[in-house]
């Protein structure tokens, strides 16, 4: 799914608002969970996570800080594994996150 920067940007800045300054929010979007020994449910990240950030991948952690001096979004993800996106498909990584 993709979603349009500006939207999310929109969005960004309506929680800023009702968030005031000074003030922290921390979402995370969740993991894979096992279905069975070598197979995973087919993940979804929460909800929020989505309608903020726009980023789709197991792991993340979004971090909302209006007025810190760094900016007031930053995204924590998983790095990139290329032995592990063999069989899990191909994540994002920092730079793909950006």
């Amino acid at each position: 799914m993709r979603f349009d920067a500006k939207t999310l940007a929109d969005r960004r800045a309506r929680l800023y608002a009702q968030l005031g300054e000074g003030a922290v929010l921390i979402l995370r979007s969740g993991g894979l969970r096992a279905r069975n020994h070598d197979c995973d449910h087919r993940f979804r990240a929460h909800s929020d996570v989505l309608y903020l950030t726009g980023f789709e991948e197991p792991e993340a952690t979004a971090v909302f800080a209006p007025g810190h001096p760094d900016g007031p979004f930053t995204l924590f993800v998983q790095p990139r594994n290329p032995k592990k996106e063999q069989w899990d498909g191909r994540r994002a990584g920092a730079q793909g996150a950006v």
